[in-house]
């Protein structure tokens, strides 16, 4: 799936990232983009913008 959407130049979001393991698992093959509990825990609306802010991502998911 991931190669087909490389292919015809769509963005791929992996859904269920549960825990660092599993994003840097997520970024060697390819996925770029990701959402799940390993992120963030389900919140309100109106806490994302100050979550959002403050968030900083993990020094093993960039890539070098």
């Amino acid at each position: 799936m991931i190669g087909l959407a490389f292919a015809f130049k769509h963005e791929v979001i992996a859904e269920g990232e549960e825990t660092l393991a599993h994003g840097t698992a997520l970024l060697h093959l390819g996925y770029a983009l990701a959402q799940g509990c390993g992120i963030s825990r389900p919140m309100p609306a109106d806490r994302l913008p100050a979550w959002a802010a403050n968030w900083r991502r993990e020094i093993w998911w960039t890539r070098s």
